[in-house]
C-alpha cells in the first residue's frame, strides 16, 4: 500500500517511504494526455501517399513481367 484515501474528508494520505511501482519501469506517473493526443492529431502522418503506393505496385508488376519474359523467351 502506498496511500490511503479517506472518503469522509476526501483526502489522500501517502504512506511514508513507500514507492509507487509504475508500469514499464517508470519512475514518475504517466502523462495526463497521450503523446499523440486522444485522437492522434498531434503526431505527423507518416504514411505513404496514394501515388507512391501505386507506383511501387506498378513498378513491381513491370519488373516481374520483364523477368518472366526473359525466362519464357
Amino acid at each position: 500500500t502506498v496511500a490511503s484515501y479517506i472518503g469522509a474528508n476526501r483526502t489522500l494520505q501517502y504512506v511514508p517511504g513507500a514507492k509507487i511501482h509504475w508500469a514499464g519501469g517508470r519512475t514518475d506517473p504517466p502523462p495526463d494526455t497521450p503523446k499523440c493526443g486522444f485522437d492522434g492529431t498531434l503526431c505527423p502522418d507518416n504514411s505513404l501517399p496514394g501515388y507512391a503506393i501505386l507506383s511501387i505496385i506498378l513498378s513491381s508488376v513491370v519488373v516481374f513481367l520483364v523477368i518472366a519474359s526473359v525466362f519464357i523467351y
